[in-house]
Formats: C-alpha cells, structure tokens, sequence
C-alpha cells in the first residue's frame, strides 16, 4: 500500500475512518481528528506525526508506533496496550484525569532506555 506513503491528512476530520491492516509509516496526521470509532487494528505507523491531533479514545493497541510523534495530542482514554513505541515524542500530550490513557504493557524505549509501563504509572 505504498500510495499512503507521504500523503498529508494535517488537521482532517477522521472520525469513524478505518485504517486497519494499512502501512502509514510517515504520514502526517497532525492536528487532526480521530474518536473511538477510528481503526488502526494491525496497522503500521512508524514514523507518523500526530502532534496536536485529538486521539481521544483511539486504540493503538499492539501497534509499532516507533519513531512516531504524539506531542502536544490528546489522549484522554486512548488505549496503548501491549503497544511498541521506541523513541516516541510524548512531549506536552494531554489528557484529563478523568479519562487516563491505558498503557498497561506499553513498551516504550527511549534513548537506551527500557520501561514496560503499567497503570501505577500514570
């Protein structure tokens, strides 16, 4: 599915899209809108910018997020379980106390550094 590659969805309205199964490695998707109702099953998006987008309640799930860029996103209640993400930009995410991103076993290594996270660590 190399047509995807390079394709700039910046700040479009995704809500509902299914992206399930595609390799998005390096598309640009900051500031854009995604909800619960956003696939990404079995999807690859190494590499991808969501800065600033709205993920509220998106599932990444087990997903290979490397290299990807979250910063400045909204996160409330996304779900990052089991997920991959070496050297991820977390920097500024957002999200509110009320609805915790799920990041139980979420794999994140970051400059040689290794951590599986788990819910005490919110």
């Amino acid at each position: 599915m190399d047509f995807l590659r390079g394709l700039d969805f910046s700040g479009a309205d995704l809500r509902g899209a299914n992206f399930s199964g595609l390799d998005l490695t390096g598309i640009d998707f900051s500031g854009a809108r995604f909800d619960a109702s956003t696939l990404f099953a079995g999807a690859i998006l190494r590499k991808v910018n969501f800065s600033g987008a709205d993920l509220r309640g998106v599932d990444f799930s087990g997903l290979d997020l490397r290299w990807a860029d979250f910063s400045s996103a909204r996160i409330d209640g996304a779900k990052f379980r089991f997920a991959a993400a070496f050297d991820v930009n977390w920097a500024n995410v957002r999200f509110s106390a009320l609805q915790l991103p799920e990041i139980n076993g979420l794999l994140s290594i970051s400059r040689w550094r290794i951590k599986v996270f788990s819910c005490q660590d919110i």
